[in-house]
């Protein structure tokens, strides 16, 4: 088995050499990082599921997984992460880099490293030199791949073998589209500022279930780079759908809406304000309108059409087919026959042991086993998830493990339900089949603006750039909690010298709190979870 590797905090380049490695080494996996910077963990929501990259699995992380290990993009060993222990393992290691040479840098059995501008550069060589076909998705990443690790060309670390590349990519079928989203320019002082409104404004609803932020803000004569600013404020985790209204000094009232729900699908839902785009990506311009009576009208829609979120439970199959591991062999078999299933978890006092399929029955029966208890006969782990895992997980889990059964784990591991891939097909066939109106979606929680903040030195844009997007996340959730309640809330102390002499940030953050530290805190508690630990003697 061949698997190719990329470094972590993986970006575009790192992303298409994985991709264009698989076109060269035929029945090779890809692994995805366990992190990605925010831009390619945002394509990869969006097209992932077009593109041959899984997540690693646990006997690719536990057992000698790889005869060949081919690593792209980035030969240091810090930089591989949780991936080093799989490229340690493998009989031989293919690399492909253009980085300098450094003392941590892995040995291979082959490697190519060359000067060009962008490591998916050399391996678009080969693919032209073996006239290997590539779909129109893959030719757009591996494009992207080249632009923005050479600033389009025109860093000075591009050659002419990447403008080559690029010409070749651009004869094969690249969908433009996707280019022009994520080509983004550095911010301008005016989108700065933009974007600074906008993340101060920003307010957070919950309706029917779902998170949504709301950010307004008035713009200048033109809004460029919109798209842009919706993929930062996008990059906050738990928004289910993001809306950004813009006024126009003209008049024009601009709206903005993108989401990575597959359950939602946006033109249906916005129909009414004249949102046209694809089903996760619309937006409108409305003249005369006036922005605090859209913003209700809006509000409004949300409220009386946005579908629930679907559990996993909700479409499983309940309760789940269990078999105990001490029944035999002979009584598995014949209870699966009776529950019509192909597989089913075995259980052992309560918790899923793991999951036993037909075609392992029938090889332990020819086997004179029949009496046997079943759990010697256990080989694979069950894929599970939380029971209130959404469709979107469930979709991705089952292409990320190549699955054809997930199993619903309840918090002591017991098995709660099964869902095989044409519960996640039913239900969102049922959704295309809906009208464009819905049920009342519950009640409308809002949260209050953030007062304008005082003139002082803004630490935004090395926040963004080194603080995990998780942390920033959980900074703004907390920002508006003690906006909402009256609260004076500071980040202070090893964060904020780490940012100024950009070390490497430390595990945790701290917070000073005017008035009551210990009451935010419970509060905080309910709305991030974890546990509170109170020093009462400091």
């Amino acid at each position: 088995m061949t698997i190719i590797v990329t470094h972590d905090h993986a970006g575009f380049d790192a992303l298409a050499s994985l991709v264009a490695a698989t076109k060269i080494y035929p029945g090779s996996y890809a692994l995805a990082p366990e992190n990605m910077q925010p831009d390619a963990a945002l394509f990869m929501e969006h097209y992932g599921d077009g593109l041959p990259i899984q997540a690693p699995c646990g006997e690719m992380e536990e057992g000698g997984a790889g005869e060949c290990v081919v690593v792209v993009a980035g030969r240091r060993r810090s930089s591989l992460g949780a991936l080093l222990p799989l490229v340690e393992r493998a009989r031989e290691v293919h690399i492909f880099d253009h980085h300098p040479p450094s003392p941590d840098d892995l040995e291979g059995s082959e490697i190519r490293v060359e000067p060009v501008g962008a490591v998916t550069t050399l391996l678009v060589e080969e693919i032209r030199r073996c006239r290997i076909p590539v779909s129109e998705l893959e030719s757009s990443l591996m494009l992207l791949g080249i632009y923005r690790d050479t600033a389009s060309l025109s860093s000075a670390a591009t050659t002419a073998r990447d403008a080559a590349a690029v010409a070749f990519l651009w004869e094969q079928a690249v969908d433009a589209a996707i280019i022009g989203e994520y080509m983004r320019a550095p911010l301008v002082a005016e989108q700065k500022s933009l974007l600074a409104e906008l993340l101060g404004a920003s307010e957070l609803f919950e309706v029917a279930g779902r998170r949504i932020l709301v950010a307004a803000a008035e713009a200048g004569e033109t809004i460029r780079g919109l798209g842009a600013m919706a993929r930062r404020l996008q990059q906050i985790e738990d928004i289910d759908l993001l809306i950004i209204l813009t006024a126009l000094p003209r008049g024009d009232l601009h709206l903005e809406a993108r989401t990575t729900e597959d359950d939602l699908d946006l033109p249906l839902l916005l129909a009414p304000l004249g949102a046209r785009g694809y089903r996760r990506a619309v937006s409108a311009v409305h003249s005369g309108e006036d922005p605090a009576a859209f913003r209700e009208r809006l509000l409004e829609l949300l409220e009386r059409y946005l579908p629930p979120p679907a559990a996993a439970l909700d479409i499983a199959r309940a309760p789940a087919a269990a078999a105990s591991a001490r029944w035999s062999v002979n009584r598995v078999s014949e209870y699966l026959d009776a529950e019509n299933c192909g597989s089913c978890p075995v259980v052992e006092e309560g918790k899923i042991l793991g999951m036993i399929t037909r075609k392992e029955l029938r090889q332990a029966l020819r086997s004179g086993f029949g009496d046997t208890p079943v759990q010697g006969f256990v080989k694979r782990r069950a894929v599970t998830l939380p029971p209130q895992s959404s469709i979107t997980a469930l979709r991705r889990t089952f292409v990320e493990r190549k699955t054809e059964r997930i199993i619903l784990a309840g918090e002591e591991g017991e098995p709660l339900g099964a869902v095989v891939p044409m519960d996640v097909l039913r239900y969102l066939y049922r959704l295309d089949e809906r009208p464009n109106c819905g049920t009342p979606g519950g009640s409308l929680l809002q949260a209050k603006k953030n007062p304008p903040p005082d003139s002082v030195d803004n630490l935004g844009a090395l926040l963004e750039s080194k603080m995990p997007p998780r942390w920033q996340s959980r900074l703004l959730l907390m920002g508006q909690r003690a906006a909402a309640t009256g609260v004076s809330l500071y980040l202070v102390g090893g964060a904020i010298r780490d940012l100024l002499l950009g070390a490497e940030l430390s595990r945790d953050l701290d917070f000073v709190v005017v008035p009551d530290a210990l009451a935010f805190a419970a509060e905080a508690v309910k709305f991030l979870g974890g546990k509170l630990k109170v020093f009462e003697h400091f």
